[in-house]
């Protein structure tokens, strides 16, 4: 794990009046506190992209986006795109949906919305076109539906008539059973609530795309309209579980067999974590998103115009993918198989990835916990991508080779997980140590020489140090970090009652701001 910290300038120190500071000397100051816990962005693996190298780099310098962006929402798009007609399975006893949620990262004008934009229109493109015939359907279906309005009534008035003379009730005709609404077809949906997602997964089992330019607010939606639900449905949604909802007023409850809808959308960095956990739980839901942040690109004219047909006819052929039809009639993916030694290669990616979770805590622990099945599924979704790019190869993969596996690995643990640290910042460190990190920072601000442990907690209101223990455990971290060391002379005193909780600040601090 590369050290994620940055060291504080000098320019940083405010002036301040010097004090002496008795006692033992000072071992070195550990600044690493100092840091906002976010390491430099790391390159997103272009070669992995295989065929789609070329394609991506045009698109996104024809949005003056970055091209991790591009890959990123490629990839969401990819996925969304196979959706259900395709599962992966590991081994007996695991296997992953063709999923994945993606958050793009940067600040305003970074590129995000354009780059959103062009992956995800041509899909837009192939729903309009889907919808093609709807209008005519719609009538049809408005025409048949009047009719059986007019055959019911005719029914209706023999039946009172039979009843009248005893005879036996004649039964309902055909004609007069109103008729199926047509679907209109559905690939893309921006904002729509849980219970119309469920309605629209019922009707389209191959699953859906959730675009969203600005995902903070659909987080901060989560709750307007049925309590904590939101988030648990969509946590479920990653999973492709079964789902049942059954809060539909007046409706009857809404099952899916398959619950599939991959998301993707932009948001700046100093939301992610505070909108995606929940108070001080981390429930997961930030973890199971493809994190994507890169340093912001210049704007440039593009010099090349962006062939979009490539793309949007290999979206097209995914989305073409047949189901399966199960005795009951539902439709089922197809379950594809690793190759035997791509499962090799994610058993071995699997034991080193447990002992890289031991040199990690917070967020981070909690993202590479998810690391062998963001792994996998990303394995199928360039196996597939990589197989539309040909399309004069007719035969779909019959299974996930040891490339796709390889690069899914590759590309989770070497860009992924660690974009996902940079974007946690001090939310990826444990709770103590973003305490000693947040006093730290107001330490260096006023160049103070001495901190007094009540007062962090009555009158500096800083997050999460309004508790007693929770500033102990901060001041703790900061004494190992030779930060503070308690100030014995002002403890000792000669009058009765609570000893003054002290402590003295290491001196690089309020000498170098005097300085």
């Amino acid at each position: 794990m590369t050290d994620i910290f940055r060291p504080l300038t000098e320019d940083e120190f405010p002036p301040v009046e010097v004090y002496e500071t008795p006692g033992a000397p000072w071992e070195a100051l550990d600044k690493r506190l100092l840091n906002d816990g976010r390491q430099q962005a790391v390159p997103f693996p272009m070669a992995l992209m295989g065929p789609w190298q070329d394609w991506i780099r045009t698109a996104a310098a024809g949005a003056s986006a970055p091209v991790d962006f591009i890959a990123t929402g490629m990839l969401t798009a990819a996925a969304a795109s196979i959706g259900n007609s395709r599962r992966i399975t590991a081994w007996s006893g695991w296997s992953e949906p063709c999923i994945l949620w993606s958050v793009l990262v940067g600040l305003p004008s970074s590129g995000k919305s354009p780059a959103v934009t062009a992956v995800t229109d041509p899909i837009k493109d192939i729903e309009a076109a889907l919808c093609g015939d709807y209008p005519v359907r719609k009538s049809e279906y408005e025409r048949d539906k009047e009719a059986a309005k007019v055959s019911r009534s005719k029914w209706e008035d023999d039946v009172r008539s039979a009843v009248k003379a005893g005879r036996p009730a004649p039964d309902i005709p055909v004609l007069a059973q109103e008729p199926e609404p047509p679907v209109k077809p559905r690939c893309v949906i921006n904002d729509p609530t849980t219970e119309a997602v469920a309605r629209l997964q019922s009707r389209h089992p191959r699953g859906l795309l959730f675009v969203r330019d600005e995902l903070a607010g659909w987080v901060q939606s989560f709750g307007r309209y049925n309590g904590a639900g939101d988030r648990a449905f969509w946590i479920e949604c990653h999973g492709g579980r079964a789902y049942t909802v059954d809060r539909i007023k007046s409706a009857e409850p809404i099952s899916i067999k398959h619950l599939s809808t991959s998301v993707t959308g932009g948001m700046q960095p100093d939301r992610l974590s505070s909108l995606f956990i929940s108070g001080e739980d981390d429930d997961g839901l930030l973890a199971r998103f493809l994190v994507s942040w890169p340093d912001k690109v210049p704007p440039r004219r593009p010099n090349v115009a962006v062939n979009e047909a490539p793309y949007r006819e290999a979206l097209q052929r995914l989305m073409t993918l047949p189901m399966e039809t199960d005795v009951q009639g539902n439709l089922e993916p197809t379950v594809v198989p690793l190759a035997p030694d791509a499962a090799d290669t994610l058993q071995a990616y699997r034991e080193d990835n447990a002992r890289t979770e031991d040199t990690l805590s917070g967020l981070a622990l909690s993202h590479a916990g998810k690391a062998p099945g963001m792994a996998l599924r990303l394995a199928l979704v360039l196996e597939y991508l990589w197989w539309a790019a040909e399309p004069d190869r007719d035969l779909e993969p019959s299974e996930v080779g040891l490339r796709a596996m390889q690069a899914g690995c590759a590309m989770f643990d070497g860009y992924f997980l660690p974009t996902a640290i940079r974007a946690y910042g001090d939310a990826a460190l444990p709770k103590n140590e973003r305490g000693a990190a947040a006093i730290a920072r107001r330490i260096a601000r006023d160049g103070l020489s001495k901190v007094n442990a009540r007062l962090i907690r009555r009158d500096w209101r800083l997050p999460g140090l309004t508790d007693v223990d929770d500033v102990k455990e901060a001041l703790r971290v900061l004494e190992e970090g030779n930060w503070l060391k308690p100030d014995m002379a002002a403890r000792k005193g000669s009058s009765p009652g609570r000893a003054r909780s002290d402590y003295l600040v290491h001196p690089d601090i309020w000498s170098k701001a005097h300085e």
